[in-house]
């Protein structure tokens, strides 16, 4: 056996057991199925769930945890979760989107003259969807992301506007 290959038994090891002391934490805090995966994205981002990245202290001074955190300022860590997902957001991609979306629209109308075209986007996904409109009802949906597209067909039931 090499030095390496204990090393990296020894980290997983440990990896395990703080994975362990995490569940042990989780349970003792009833933490939530979402302030779950608040810790497990902290944590795998290389923090300590005991510690907070806010600042925020309790009474005795020491470190509040990170669910305690949270919980009293869950808001506001929302708000910085949503800026950092926003700062993430693949704008070549978006790009990518609106210009296939775009040459979607155009080959439709060729093919479908009596057919309108309502382009709409998301807040935070670079995907674009074109919903297809035919006598006041949508009878398909094209949800495009990049190079990739997805078309749904509605029922004349489904579609009305």
């Amino acid at each position: 056996m090499k030095l390496q290959d204990v090393t990296e038994f020894s980290y997983a090891a440990l990896w395990s057991s703080y994975l362990d002391e995490v569940e042990v934490y989780l349970k003792r805090m009833n933490a939530t199925d979402e302030e779950r995966l608040d810790v497990y994205e902290w944590v795998n981002e290389g923090n300590d769930f005991m510690n907070n990245g806010d600042y925020i202290y309790k009474e005795d001074g020491s470190p509040a945890d990170y669910i305690t955190a949270l919980r009293l300022f869950g808001e506001l860590r929302k708000e910085k979760l949503k800026e950092k997902k926003m700062k993430e957001f693949n704008y070549e991609l978006f790009k990518t989107s609106l210009e296939n979306a775009n040459r979607a629209i155009l080959g439709l109308k060729r093919s479908e003259p009596g057919s309108r075209f309502r382009m709409e986007t998301c807040v935070n996904k670079e995907s674009v969807k074109i919903y297809v409109i035919n006598k006041g009802k949508v009878t398909r949906i094209i949800t495009i992301t990049g190079p990739d597209i997805e078309i749904e067909n509605k029922s004349e039931s489904e579609g009305e506007l």
